[in-house]
Protein backbone atom coordinates (compact mmCIF):
# COMPACT_ATOMS: atom_id res chain seq x y z
CA UNK A 1 0.00 0.00 0.00
CA UNK A 2 1.25 3.49 -0.77
CA UNK A 3 0.23 7.00 0.28
CA UNK A 4 -0.38 9.77 -2.25
CA UNK A 5 -0.31 13.45 -1.42
CA UNK A 6 -2.61 16.11 -2.79
CA UNK A 7 -1.15 19.16 -4.48
CA UNK A 8 -0.27 21.84 -1.92
CA UNK A 9 -0.10 25.40 -3.23
CA UNK A 10 -1.65 28.81 -2.67
CA UNK A 11 -2.57 31.37 -5.30
CA UNK A 12 -2.20 34.98 -4.19
CA UNK A 13 -4.08 36.47 -7.13
CA UNK A 14 -6.14 35.62 -10.19
CA UNK A 15 -3.90 33.76 -12.60
CA UNK A 16 -3.88 32.32 -16.11
CA UNK A 17 -2.18 29.08 -16.98
CA UNK A 18 -2.07 27.13 -20.21
CA UNK A 19 -1.69 23.39 -20.06
CA UNK A 20 0.54 22.67 -23.01
CA UNK A 21 -1.99 20.81 -25.25
CA UNK A 22 0.52 21.38 -28.01
CA UNK A 23 0.76 25.02 -26.93
CA UNK A 24 3.66 27.30 -27.75
CA UNK A 25 2.85 29.43 -24.72
CA UNK A 26 5.85 30.55 -22.66
CA UNK A 27 4.18 31.57 -19.41
CA UNK A 28 6.54 31.29 -16.42
CA UNK A 29 4.23 32.23 -13.54
CA UNK A 30 4.70 29.92 -10.51
CA UNK A 31 1.05 28.92 -10.65
CA UNK A 32 1.44 28.02 -14.32
CA UNK A 33 4.31 25.70 -13.51
CA UNK A 34 2.49 24.09 -10.57
CA UNK A 35 -0.63 23.35 -12.59
CA UNK A 36 1.31 22.10 -15.59
CA UNK A 37 3.23 19.81 -13.23
CA UNK A 38 0.00 18.66 -11.65
CA UNK A 39 -1.87 17.80 -14.82
CA UNK A 40 0.73 16.90 -17.40
CA UNK A 41 4.22 16.23 -16.08
CA UNK A 42 2.82 13.97 -13.35
CA UNK A 43 0.81 12.03 -15.91
CA UNK A 44 2.21 8.63 -16.75
CA UNK A 45 2.21 6.07 -19.50
CA UNK A 46 1.58 2.78 -17.76
CA UNK A 47 4.34 0.18 -18.12
CA UNK A 48 2.81 -2.80 -16.28
CA UNK A 49 -0.77 -3.87 -15.57
CA UNK A 50 -1.52 -3.66 -11.85
CA UNK A 51 -4.01 -2.77 -9.13
CA UNK A 52 -2.52 -1.02 -6.08
CA UNK A 53 -4.14 -0.06 -2.78
CA UNK A 54 -3.61 3.63 -2.04
CA UNK A 55 -4.38 6.00 0.87
CA UNK A 56 -5.24 9.66 0.36
CA UNK A 57 -5.74 12.35 2.99
CA UNK A 58 -9.02 14.13 2.31
CA UNK A 59 -9.92 16.96 4.65
CA UNK A 60 -7.83 15.42 7.43
CA UNK A 61 -9.19 11.91 6.95
CA UNK A 62 -7.42 8.88 5.51
CA UNK A 63 -9.48 7.48 2.65
CA UNK A 64 -8.83 4.26 0.74
CA UNK A 65 -8.38 4.37 -3.03
CA UNK A 66 -7.16 1.94 -5.68
CA UNK A 67 -4.84 2.73 -8.56
CA UNK A 68 -5.77 0.82 -11.70
CA UNK A 69 -2.94 0.64 -14.26
CA UNK A 70 -3.57 -0.91 -17.66
CA UNK A 71 -1.59 -0.92 -20.92
CA UNK A 72 -2.51 -2.68 -24.14
CA UNK A 73 0.21 -2.98 -26.79
CA UNK A 74 -0.78 -3.70 -30.35
CA UNK A 75 2.64 -4.87 -31.50
CA UNK A 76 6.24 -5.05 -30.37
CA UNK A 77 7.11 -1.58 -31.65
CA UNK A 78 5.74 0.16 -28.55
CA UNK A 79 4.20 2.87 -30.74
CA UNK A 80 0.69 1.43 -30.93
CA UNK A 81 -0.85 1.25 -27.48
CA UNK A 82 -3.60 2.27 -25.08
CA UNK A 83 -2.54 3.28 -21.57
CA UNK A 84 -4.85 4.07 -18.64
CA UNK A 85 -4.13 5.07 -15.06
CA UNK A 86 -7.19 5.71 -12.90
CA UNK A 87 -7.11 6.29 -9.13
CA UNK A 88 -10.63 5.59 -7.86
CA UNK A 89 -12.37 5.03 -4.50
CA UNK A 90 -11.63 1.58 -3.10
CA UNK A 91 -15.29 1.08 -2.19
CA UNK A 92 -18.08 0.98 -4.76
CA UNK A 93 -18.85 4.52 -5.91
CA UNK A 94 -20.75 6.19 -8.72
CA UNK A 95 -17.70 8.44 -9.07
CA UNK A 96 -15.79 5.43 -10.40
CA UNK A 97 -18.49 4.76 -12.98
CA UNK A 98 -18.47 8.40 -14.10
CA UNK A 99 -14.70 8.33 -14.50
CA UNK A 100 -15.09 5.15 -16.53
CA UNK A 101 -17.51 7.02 -18.81
CA UNK A 102 -14.73 9.60 -19.31
CA UNK A 103 -12.30 6.88 -20.37
CA UNK A 104 -14.90 5.39 -22.71
CA UNK A 105 -15.49 8.79 -24.30
CA UNK A 106 -11.79 9.07 -25.14
CA UNK A 107 -11.82 5.48 -26.41
CA UNK A 108 -14.63 6.44 -28.81
CA UNK A 109 -12.47 9.23 -30.21
CA UNK A 110 -9.76 6.87 -31.39
CA UNK A 111 -11.61 3.57 -32.01
CA UNK A 112 -14.83 2.16 -33.38
CA UNK A 113 -17.54 3.70 -31.20
CA UNK A 114 -19.81 0.71 -31.77
CA UNK A 115 -17.39 -1.53 -29.91
CA UNK A 116 -17.54 -0.44 -26.28
CA UNK A 117 -17.62 -2.47 -23.08
CA UNK A 118 -20.68 -2.18 -20.79
CA UNK A 119 -20.45 1.08 -18.83
CA UNK A 120 -21.23 -0.35 -15.41
CA UNK A 121 -17.99 -0.21 -13.48
CA UNK A 122 -18.48 1.28 -10.01
CA UNK A 123 -15.61 -0.39 -8.11
CA UNK A 124 -11.94 -1.12 -8.87
CA UNK A 125 -12.52 -4.78 -9.74
CA UNK A 126 -15.22 -3.97 -12.28
CA UNK A 127 -13.21 -1.06 -13.66
CA UNK A 128 -10.15 -3.23 -14.25
CA UNK A 129 -12.28 -5.92 -15.91
CA UNK A 130 -14.09 -3.47 -18.20
CA UNK A 131 -10.83 -1.75 -19.10
CA UNK A 132 -9.51 -5.14 -20.19
CA UNK A 133 -12.49 -5.51 -22.52
CA UNK A 134 -11.92 -2.03 -23.96
CA UNK A 135 -8.20 -2.70 -24.22
CA UNK A 136 -8.77 -5.78 -26.34
CA UNK A 137 -11.18 -3.81 -28.53
CA UNK A 138 -8.49 -1.17 -28.96
CA UNK A 139 -5.90 -3.79 -29.90
CA UNK A 140 -8.25 -5.38 -32.45
CA UNK A 141 -9.13 -1.99 -33.91
CA UNK A 142 -5.62 -0.48 -33.98
CA UNK A 143 -3.86 -3.58 -35.26
CA UNK A 144 -5.02 -2.74 -38.77
CA UNK A 145 -3.03 0.52 -38.53
CA UNK A 146 0.15 -1.05 -37.18
CA UNK A 147 1.55 -1.26 -40.69
CA UNK A 148 2.87 1.24 -43.20
CA UNK A 149 -0.52 2.97 -43.04
CA UNK A 150 0.57 4.84 -39.91
CA UNK A 151 4.31 5.21 -39.43
CA UNK A 152 4.40 7.29 -36.24
CA UNK A 153 2.19 5.24 -33.96
CA UNK A 154 -1.46 5.06 -32.91
CA UNK A 155 -2.17 5.63 -29.26
CA UNK A 156 -4.42 6.69 -26.41
CA UNK A 157 -2.99 7.72 -23.04
CA UNK A 158 -5.44 8.56 -20.23
CA UNK A 159 -4.52 9.58 -16.68
CA UNK A 160 -7.25 10.33 -14.13
CA UNK A 161 -6.42 11.03 -10.49
CA UNK A 162 -7.66 12.99 -7.47
CA UNK A 163 -5.74 16.17 -6.69
CA UNK A 164 -7.76 17.95 -4.01
CA UNK A 165 -10.69 17.36 -1.73
CA UNK A 166 -12.78 18.14 1.30
CA UNK A 167 -15.21 15.98 3.19
CA UNK A 168 -18.06 16.84 0.80
CA UNK A 169 -16.25 17.01 -2.55
CA UNK A 170 -13.25 15.68 -4.43
CA UNK A 171 -11.51 17.13 -7.49
CA UNK A 172 -9.93 15.03 -10.23
CA UNK A 173 -7.34 16.04 -12.82
CA UNK A 174 -7.96 14.48 -16.22
CA UNK A 175 -5.20 14.22 -18.80
CA UNK A 176 -5.49 12.52 -22.17
CA UNK A 177 -3.38 12.50 -25.29
CA UNK A 178 -4.09 10.59 -28.45
CA UNK A 179 -2.63 10.17 -31.91
CA UNK A 180 -4.36 8.53 -34.85
CA UNK A 181 -1.95 9.14 -37.69
CA UNK A 182 -2.71 12.75 -38.58
CA UNK A 183 -0.37 15.70 -38.79
CA UNK A 184 -0.10 15.81 -35.00
CA UNK A 185 -1.65 14.38 -31.87
CA UNK A 186 -4.14 16.02 -29.53
CA UNK A 187 -4.07 16.66 -25.80
CA UNK A 188 -6.94 17.38 -23.42
CA UNK A 189 -6.58 18.50 -19.79
CA UNK A 190 -9.09 19.67 -17.23
CA UNK A 191 -10.29 19.49 -13.61
CA UNK A 192 -13.63 18.07 -12.48
CA UNK A 193 -15.12 18.27 -8.98
CA UNK A 194 -17.53 15.63 -7.66
CA UNK A 195 -19.90 15.66 -4.69
CA UNK A 196 -18.68 12.79 -2.51
CA UNK A 197 -22.19 11.96 -1.25
CA UNK A 198 -24.09 12.01 -4.56
CA UNK A 199 -21.20 11.56 -7.04
CA UNK A 200 -22.68 14.38 -9.13
CA UNK A 201 -20.12 16.39 -11.06
CA UNK A 202 -20.30 20.10 -10.29
CA UNK A 203 -20.87 22.34 -13.27
CA UNK A 204 -21.01 26.12 -13.29
CA UNK A 205 -24.70 26.27 -12.33
CA UNK A 206 -24.42 23.79 -9.46
CA UNK A 207 -21.16 25.21 -8.08
CA UNK A 208 -22.22 28.88 -7.88
CA UNK A 209 -25.38 30.60 -6.71
CA UNK A 210 -27.55 32.14 -9.41
CA UNK A 211 -26.77 35.66 -8.20
CA UNK A 212 -23.07 34.88 -8.08
CA UNK A 213 -22.80 33.47 -11.58
CA UNK A 214 -22.92 36.92 -13.15
CA UNK A 215 -20.17 38.17 -10.82
CA UNK A 216 -17.99 35.12 -11.52
CA UNK A 217 -18.35 35.56 -15.28
CA UNK A 218 -17.42 39.22 -14.95
CA UNK A 219 -14.26 38.31 -13.01
CA UNK A 220 -13.39 35.56 -15.46
CA UNK A 221 -13.76 37.69 -18.59
CA UNK A 222 -11.83 40.52 -16.96
CA UNK A 223 -8.93 38.16 -16.19
CA UNK A 224 -8.82 36.88 -19.76
CA UNK A 225 -8.99 40.35 -21.28
CA UNK A 226 -6.21 41.68 -19.04
CA UNK A 227 -3.99 38.73 -19.87
CA UNK A 228 -4.35 39.60 -23.55
CA UNK A 229 -3.71 43.29 -22.92
CA UNK A 230 -7.22 44.21 -24.05
CA UNK A 231 -10.31 45.81 -22.63
CA UNK A 232 -13.28 43.51 -22.06
CA UNK A 233 -14.97 45.00 -25.11
CA UNK A 234 -11.90 44.45 -27.29
CA UNK A 235 -11.50 40.88 -26.08
CA UNK A 236 -15.14 39.95 -26.68
CA UNK A 237 -14.96 41.37 -30.20
CA UNK A 238 -11.83 39.35 -30.98
CA UNK A 239 -13.39 36.22 -29.46
CA UNK A 240 -16.55 36.56 -31.51
CA UNK A 241 -14.47 37.12 -34.64
CA UNK A 242 -12.56 33.90 -33.86
CA UNK A 243 -15.47 31.66 -32.82
CA UNK A 244 -18.12 33.15 -35.11
CA UNK A 245 -21.02 31.93 -32.94
CA UNK A 246 -24.68 31.94 -34.01
CA UNK A 247 -25.35 34.44 -31.20
CA UNK A 248 -22.79 36.97 -29.91
CA UNK A 249 -20.74 35.94 -26.87
CA UNK A 250 -21.14 38.47 -24.08
CA UNK A 251 -20.09 38.67 -20.44
CA UNK A 252 -23.52 37.36 -19.41
CA UNK A 253 -23.37 34.23 -21.56
CA UNK A 254 -19.60 33.69 -21.59
CA UNK A 255 -18.96 29.94 -21.97
CA UNK A 256 -17.80 27.88 -19.01
CA UNK A 257 -16.61 24.36 -19.82
CA UNK A 258 -14.91 22.59 -16.91
CA UNK A 259 -14.73 24.09 -13.43
CA UNK A 260 -12.85 22.52 -10.54
CA UNK A 261 -11.83 23.37 -6.98
CA UNK A 262 -8.11 23.02 -6.22
CA UNK A 263 -5.83 24.29 -3.49
CA UNK A 264 -4.75 26.98 -5.96
CA UNK A 265 -8.31 28.23 -6.29
CA UNK A 266 -11.26 27.69 -8.60
CA UNK A 267 -9.91 26.61 -12.00
CA UNK A 268 -11.83 27.25 -15.21
CA UNK A 269 -10.45 25.03 -17.98
CA UNK A 270 -11.11 25.24 -21.71
CA UNK A 271 -10.54 22.76 -24.54
CA UNK A 272 -8.10 23.63 -27.26
CA UNK A 273 -9.63 25.90 -29.93
CA UNK A 274 -12.76 26.63 -27.82
CA UNK A 275 -11.94 30.24 -26.88
CA UNK A 276 -8.46 30.72 -28.34
CA UNK A 277 -6.33 29.78 -31.30
CA UNK A 278 -4.61 26.40 -31.25
CA UNK A 279 -1.18 27.81 -30.46
CA UNK A 280 -2.53 28.95 -27.08
CA UNK A 281 -3.12 25.35 -26.03
CA UNK A 282 -5.78 24.54 -23.42
CA UNK A 283 -6.25 27.83 -21.54
CA UNK A 284 -7.40 27.80 -17.94
CA UNK A 285 -7.91 30.53 -15.40
CA UNK A 286 -7.49 30.43 -11.63
CA UNK A 287 -9.49 32.63 -9.27
CA UNK A 288 -8.67 32.35 -5.54
CA UNK A 289 -11.42 30.74 -3.49
CA UNK A 290 -11.69 33.70 -1.11
CA UNK A 291 -12.76 35.92 -4.03
CA UNK A 292 -15.66 33.58 -4.80
CA UNK A 293 -16.46 31.96 -1.45
CA UNK A 294 -19.67 33.93 -0.89
CA UNK A 295 -21.07 32.51 -4.14
CA UNK A 296 -20.00 28.88 -3.74
CA UNK A 297 -22.66 26.22 -3.14
CA UNK A 298 -20.19 23.47 -2.13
Amino acid sequence: MKTLNFMVAIAASSTLFMASCGSKATKTDATVEELDDLIEENSVTVKVNSVTDTILNIDGKSVSFSEIDRIYNVDASGQFFMSVRAIVPAQSSAITNKLYHTIVDYFKVIADSSAVAPVSADNPTELAADLDVIGQQFVDYARQFATDTVTNGYLLNVDIRPVYGKDNYITYAVYADFYTGGAHGEVDTYFETFNTATAEAYDFDSMFSKDGQKVVREKLVDIIAKDKGQTVEEYLKSLNDFVMPDSPITVDNFPVYHVGVTSLGIVFTYPKYSIAAGYEGCPAYVIPVDELSSYLKL
